[in-house]
């Protein structure tokens, strides 16, 4: 499912021991775009510098292709290398799981200098691609249904997840619990551009109500 779009960018830190290479996309009409749809840009980043016992330097954000939003990227100094650290959820059991996923090498490279020089990407790429990479049922789980998995232009995986309560069905990106006093939850990843976000919730959730039928169906 493709998803083209103009737009706009904001970007900020210095990274050591990254080999920084730049794609450009393939000149002329088709092949542009074909390319272009596999490809991920930075179009916006800021970082705040931060003291921390953990070594942490920095918090990034960033947004990929004027649709992804990816907060509270730690930036961790290992000796003299920085370390960018993505936000994970770790279960009850203990067991880690990456809320986002770089596939591609000019993915990484791209994040990794926009937060390093504090700038967005020479080619600002806007196009949008997605599709549904990961699905698995969850039972007696409570709220959540489905672990799902979305991928963007082949090269970001996003996780998600499926949830049903009395309100309906809705699709849940990645966050954690707001600190103290302030309530609610705090976005980690989500969908910045309305159209895309619509898009992908309907993917998800016309998918899911396929499943419940398919498995009211069996006998």
């Amino acid at each position: 499912m493709f998803y083209p779009r103009l737009v706009k960018g904001w970007m900020a830190l210095t990274i050591a021991g990254f080999a920084i290479i730049f794609l450009t996309p393939a000149a002329g009409g088709v092949e542009k775009s074909k390319e272009a749809l596999q490809t991920i840009s930075v179009t916006r980043v800021k970082v705040e510098t931060k003291d921390s016992d953990e070594g942490v330097v920095g918090v990034a954000k960033v947004m990929l292709n004027e649709c992804i939003v990816v907060r509270e990227i730690k930036v961790k100094k290992v000796g003299k290398i920085t370390v960018l650290k993505f936000p994970e959820y770790t279960s009850k059991r203990g067991i880690v799981y990456p809320q986002i996923k770089f596939l591609t090498e000019q993915a990484k490279d791209a994040v990794a200098e926009a937060i390093k020089t504090g700038k967005p990407s020479r080619e600002k790429v806007k196009d949008v691609s997605f599709e549904v990479t990961d699905w698995f049922r969850l039972r007696k789980t409570g709220k959540r249904k489905v672990n799902a998995e979305i991928t963007f232009n082949k090269a970001v995986a996003v996780s998600c997840g499926i949830m049903e309560s009395k309100r309906g069905l809705w699709v849940a990106w990645p966050s954690r619990p707001a600190e103290k006093g302030r309530g609610g939850w705090a976005k980690q990843i989500y969908i910045y551009d309305e159209g895309v976000k619509k898009a992908v919730e309907e993917l998800l959730l016309t998918k899911y109500r396929a499943m419940l039928q398919e498995e009211g169906e069996e006998w």
